[in-house]
C-alpha cells in the first residue's frame, strides 16, 4: 500500500508543472526549473522514507525525529504547494530567483541526505557522524 501511495505522490509532483505553467503563466524556462525542484523534492521524500525504514533520524525539526511515512508525504505535498503558490504570486526576476533558491535548497537537502547515507555505511549506522549545525541550517 505504501509503495502505491509513494508512486502516486511522485506522479503528482511530476505532473504539477503542466497545470501550474498554465495557471501561473510560467515560461518554458521557469517550468523546467520547477520540474527540477519537484524531482529533487521527490528524491528528498524517497530518501527520508529510506532512512526512516533503516532507523535513521529526520533532521527537519518540523517533522520530528521519527515522523510517520504519511507525515513525510504530506510535508512533501505541502512543500510543493508552497513552492507553487509563491511562484504564482511572483513574476519576472523574482520568480526566477525563487525557483533557483528552491532548487538550490532541495539540492543541498538531497546532497546532505546522500552524504549521511554514505557516512552511515562507512561508519555503521550507530557510529555515523551526525550532521553539524552548518549542515542542518543549509537545509532551510
Amino acid at each position: 500500500m505504501r509503495a502505491r501511495i509513494s508512486a502516486l505522490l511522485l506522479l503528482t509532483l511530476l505532473a504539477l508543472p503542466a497545470p501550474a505553467r498554465a495557471l501561473c503563466n510560467w515560461s518554458e524556462r521557469e517550468a523546467t526549473t520547477a520540474r527540477r525542484f519537484y524531482v529533487l523534492l521527490s528524491i528528498d521524500i524517497a530518501q527520508t522514507h529510506y532512512f526512516l525504514d533503516h532507523g535513521r533520524e529526520e533532521l527537519n525539526p518540523l517533522l520530528g525525529d521519527h515522523p510517520s511515512h504519511t507525515r513525510v508525504n504530506l510535508a512533501g505535498l505541502a512543500a510543493a504547494g508552497f513552492f507553487t503558490g509563491v511562484s504564482c504570486m511572483l513574476s519576472g526576476d523574482a520568480r526566477r530567483h525563487w525557483h533557483g533558491l528552491a532548487v538550490f535548497v532541495e539540492g543541498v537537502a538531497v546532497t546532505v541526505n546522500f552524504l549521511a547515507h554514505v557516512a552511515a555505511h562507512s561508519h555503521g549506522p550507530e557510529n555515523a557522524p551526525k550532521p553539524n549545525a552548518v549542515t542542518f541550517l543549509l537545509r532551510f
